[in-house]
């Protein structure tokens, strides 16, 4: 049987050299606005890292994937950590299994002789820009629609991660949570947080570039031992929400305050662009970062700011939350399971390169 062709392709050239920019089928999904923006050859992520595109065609089909290496990022024995995300196939399905070995397989070669030691897979650049494929609860198996953000299905890169030798290395669940049982049971988080003199208030539009760069350093604090955490500059980090404006409603991205008017957390929630027919209109409930002394100082203070995204949801009619991409193990998936309905399933792999 003959080789699979695989071109290898640098910043700037891939949209030149016609690779598919964009498909019907892909592990990561924005909204309306693409993750493909990364991929630009004046993205802030290049000063740090690099990256290359390698797209394998095959009998009707084309699967590109994207190979990064990034410094920050080590493996638990200090050796450089490799990713391979931005995965995009085009053409029959029923023909994706070879380019995508092919793709993988490219990849891997690539990172391997520049020093990777480990490869995780699907990552975009790290866990800030995306990673995570979908495993269970698919959208045409019955399973509610994507929403913004949420990793897509690839059944195929699915199938052919365990087969080369990866192993799941993370797994998340999404929730559909009703929005009043939400309020009731978090409402002692809610009180602890009012008993010590926090507020919220939502989040400035006006002066975004001011209250990204607040939201950078909460998170740089708070995620230190998320698992796949490696610093990011604020560029980056700008790279990632700026564009996600359109889909913000302020008032569903709070800022927690202390006393004195000091930022030191935030929800990030955001209605639902469209209702999805058949399901209850939703809000999507994304992130909760407050940084580590205020947790210790008042336990369940995060829990208790998302009970004000709730209230203002409420008020609006949504009556269910979806709890977006949850990791399987942590605080928030346990309190989530016990109020609400698992609907998804994501998973990162990894494997130690030879």
């Amino acid at each position: 049987m003959t080789a699979v062709p695989v071109r290898e392709l640098g910043p700037g050239e891939l949209a030149e050299a016609g690779a598919p920019a964009s498909a019907s089928r892909g592990t990561s999904h924005a909204g309306a606005v693409s993750i493909d923006r990364f991929l630009a050859p004046d993205h802030p992520f290049l000063r740090v890292g690099t990256w290359r595109a390698f797209v394998a065609s095959d009998d009707g089909a084309d699967v590109r994937v994207v190979a990064s290496l990034d410094p920050r990022q080590r493996d638990d024995r200090g050796g450089q950590r490799g990713a391979i995300g931005f995965v995009l196939e085009h053409g029959d399905p029923r023909a994706s299994a070879r380019p995508m070995r092919a793709a993988l397989a490219a990849a891997e070669a690539w990172l391997s002789a520049r020093g990777g030691t480990v490869v995780r897979c699907p990552v975009q650049f790290s866990t800030w820009f995306g990673h995570r494929v979908m495993t269970d609860g698919f959208p045409a198996s019955g399973g509610p629609a994507l929403f913004p953000m949420e990793p897509g299905p690839s059944p195929s890169l699915a199938r052919a991660l365990p087969a080369a030798g990866y192993r799941v290395a993370h797994t998340a669940g999404s929730y559909a949570v009703e929005v009043e049982r939400w309020i009731a049971e978090a409402r002692r988080g809610e009180d602890a947080m009012l008993a010590a003199g926090y507020r919220n208030r939502p989040l400035r539009l006006e002066r975004l570039d001011e209250e990204l760069s607040t939201l950078h350093a909460i998170c740089q604090a708070s995620f230190t031992r998320s698992w796949g955490f490696s610093p990011i500059g604020l560029d980056e980090f700008q790279s990632i929400y700026r564009p996600l404006v359109s889909l913000v409603d302020p008032e569903f991205v709070r800022i927690l305050e202390t006393p004195g008017g000091e930022p030191v957390g935030f929800a990030f929630a955001f209605p639902e662009p469209a209702p999805l027919e058949g399901f209850a209109p939703r809000f999507v409930a994304k992130t909760v970062a407050v940084l580590p002394e205020v947790r210790r100082k008042a336990p369940g203070i995060g829990t208790g700011l998302t009970v004000a995204v709730y209230r203002i949801a409420a008020a609006r009619g949504y009556r269910v939350a979806a709890h977006a991409c949850v990791a399987d193990g942590a605080y928030t998936q346990r309190i989530s399971a016990s109020w609400g309905t698992r609907f998804r399933t994501c998973t990162t792999y990894e494997k130690v390169l030879g």
